[in-house]
């Protein structure tokens, strides 16, 4: 299209403007001295005057404030022209100063990131680094592949919403992500440096499609704030077979690198290998003083992975029920046309569609519990296929149903505490004892039945429960920090150990506790009380000096240290803060509002009634009891190094996947459903 062509376009669209925003005159007012009579001055209500400023004494000239280029600007000559100039792209001058964006058309308004409800009346400006940023963010976020940013479906959606975009290689790429790895390490080692957190660990491996031995390392600390973190800080290549001496070469590296000398505890599952670890930790630390009492209580296990093998234990006595239900949750999702005829027959037996059909994975128990729910939800429609299907071989039985209705509901008190114990927002160590209670007396209640299935499948699991409670006794530091959790204190502690354990266990057990929580307070005050101290002299030196400068001609009463020795004595005998702490009532609460009660929260409250006490329970009360932290890593790892890119180096995959747990702003929960199928969830079809 010719010059001629787009100008004719612009004043065409300009008239409009330049006519609604046509310069009004004021009804004429008195006469002059000399008969003429004069005009009110008129205010312009035309954008384009922002633009420009009246030069000439009658107002009928005007200079552009940026090219400075003199324009005729009479009353009844219009805007168009100036309209023209700035909007039209004609000003080069304007276009420089809006850097370098065509103001033609409608002015943009802009947007702060992530809100649009409020805007600015600044001009939008596109942002090439920016935008460039955010693209980076968005493959590590949605693990998309370097290439994507050369796809051209891409190109094409992104030139559509602005023609200035420049695209970049996937090496390019490749060097963006890697560039805010870096940064956001230097950010978090930042964090470790300032406030120098007792970090509690967590850790596990993994071997990828490529049979390509990973191990991941988690650190959970509690910052000055009272707020919890989860961070990922290692994501390696074991080099060579994953035995206790090279794994626990590999977080000592981790750790020299990330400046943390002070460590709380580990968590692992019950590999043998993770026993070595825990010593090799405990030998190195110990004689530096970076442990906890001496490092004898370094090690925690995954009580996650415990509970898995308790159940599994029970569901022994169910195998064949629960093979017949998984072959009929294979038969249906194995073909299209097979689960359509199955949604149908859901239809005539007025079940409501919304939950699918999910498949287990055989050694997680919870999965199977799921796959148990969803199925029990379709039996009707399972036994209505049974009759019309033929090749549906072995359905499930009316006994199977049974079996896997009762198992369902008596595993439901499991699934809820493997939930609880994955978390990884709010601290699972000061309730880590309310819940294997909880679990241990379903276990001993359900034992003692008549039921021929649930009480063998209870004495099963209490056996395999007392073997990891008793041979393999949980860290004494959760019992800690169920002390430490104002609900409970030693009062419930003492309630629990006397159903648990057998009468002549439970005191031995409570005064464990209660030396080791006693211990662990004079560690602290001998830590933190150095500080403190100094504080106080430092106050009391200036106040001795005010006085004495005052008084220095007084006499001395000699009576004063008479009675001072008393107050010396009275000060040995005072209480302590845990003292203070323990001896106040439990804090009020109730079995409906545990899920409302925040620990961290009553903690931050009264740390300066208990500023010892607290630093004591900023650590104990980040004690993770799963390991799941660092086996969510490798869901992300298993998605990030897929068969098509099994080719990425081990560095650029730790970066990848530290890289996505560092930018998001929330911890990703574990969760065990399937993938959405729209046909599940899809209203079923009108009848005609």
């Amino acid at each position: 299209m010719s010059d001629a062509n787009n100008e004719d376009i612009v004043i065409t669209i300009t008239d409009v403007e330049a006519t609604e925003t046509a310069v009004e005159h004021e009804p004429e007012g008195q006469e002059t001295n000399k008969g003429e009579k004069r005009k009110r001055e008129v205010k312009v209500r035309s954008k384009v005057w922002a633009h420009f400023t009246k030069i000439s004494p009658k107002e009928e000239e005007c200079t552009c404030n940026y090219c400075k280029k003199v324009f005729s600007c009479r009353s009844k000559g219009g805007t168009t022209h100036l309209h023209r100039h700035i909007f039209g792209g004609i000003c080069v001058a304007y276009k420089r100063a809006m850097g370098g964006q065509s103001s033609k058309g409608q002015t943009l308004l802009s947007f702060p990131k992530g809100n649009s409800d409020q805007a600015s009346n600044s001009v939008w400006k596109f942002d090439q680094e920016s935008s460039r940023k955010d693209l980076t963010e968005l493959i590590i976020n949605r693990e998309l592949p370097f290439n994507f940013v050369e796809d051209k479906s891409l190109q094409k959606y992104a030139l559509g919403l602005n023609p200035k975009v420049k695209f970049v290689s996937r090496n390019t790429m490749k060097s963006d992500c890697m560039k805010i790895y870096e940064f956001e390490k230097s950010k978090l080692k930042e964090i470790f440096l300032q406030s120098k957190p007792r970090v509690c660990l967590t850790t596990d491996t993994w071997t990828s499609k490529t049979d390509l031995p990973f191990m991941a390392l988690a650190a959970h600390f509690i910052d000055h704030h009272w707020k919890l973190h989860k961070k990922i800080i290692n994501f390696v290549l074991v080099p060579m077979k994953a035995s206790g001496e090279n794994l626990f070469d590999i977080i000592i590296n981790c750790l020299l690198e990330w400046n943390i000398d002070k460590i709380c505890t580990i968590t692992m599952d019950n590999a043998s290998a993770n026993d070595v670890v825990a010593r090799c930790l405990q030998e190195h630390y110990s004689f530096r003083g970076a442990l906890l009492v001496n490092g004898s209580n370094i090690q925690v296990r995954c009580w996650g992975h415990v509970l898995n093998l308790i159940v599994q234990e029970g569901l022994d006595e169910i195998n064949d029920c629960i093979h017949r239900v998984r072959n009929a949750v294979k038969y249906v999702r194995g073909s299209a046309k097979r689960k359509l005829e199955f949604l149908h027959y859901a239809d005539q037996e007025c079940i409501s569609r919304g939950k699918m059909l999910s498949l287990d994975i055989c050694t997680r128990w919870n999965s199977t519990y799921l796959m148990l729910e969803s199925a029990l939800h379709y039996r009707r429609a399972y036994d209505r296929m049974k009759t019309r299907d033929l090749n549906f071989k072995d359905p499930p039985l009316a006994d199977d149903w049974e079996k896997a209705r009762i198992v369902h509901g008596f595993l439901e008190t499991f699934y809820t505490v493997t939930k609880i114990f994955s978390g990884s927002k709010y601290c699972t160590a000061n309730v880590f004892l309310r819940e294997i209670y909880r679990v241990f007396m379903l276990l001993r209640e359900t034992s003692i039945e008549d039921s021929p299935l649930l009480g063998s499948m209870a004495v099963n699991m209490l056996v395999k429960f007392e073997k990891y409670w008793l041979e393999k006794e949980p860290n004494i530091l959760l019992s800690v920090a169920f002390v430490l959790d104002p609900r409970f204190k030693m009062r419930k502690l003492k309630t629990i150990f006397s159903k648990i354990y057998e009468s002549y266990l439970a005191p031995y057990m409570l005064d464990r506790v209660q030396k080791t929580l006693q211990d662990l307070f004079i560690e602290y005050v001998k830590a933190y009380e150095v500080s403190c101290q100094q504080d106080i002299t430092s106050q009391n030196e200036k106040t001795t000096g005010t006085s004495s400068s005052t008084s220095s001609t007084a006499k001395k009463n000699y009576m004063d240290d008479f009675y001072s020795l008393d107050e010396e004595e009275d000060s040995t005998c005072s209480k302590t803060e845990l003292d203070s702490y323990l001896e106040e009532k439990i804090y009020p609460s109730k079995a409906d509002e545990e899920e409302s009660f925040n620990v961290l929260d009553y903690w931050r409250t009264h740390a300066a009634k208990f500023p010892i006490l607290s630093m004591m329970a900023r650590d104990i009360l980040a004690i993770p009891v799963s390991s799941v932290a660092s086996e969510s890593a490798f869901s992300t790892g298993g998605r990030v190094l897929n068969k098509f890119r099994s080719s990425l180096l081990p560095s650029t995959v730790e970066a990848l996947i530290c890289a996505q747990d560092w930018i998001k702003d929330a911890p990703k929960e574990i969760d065990f459903e399937q993938e959405f199928d729209p046909d599940f969830t899809a209203p079923p079809p009108s009848k005609s």
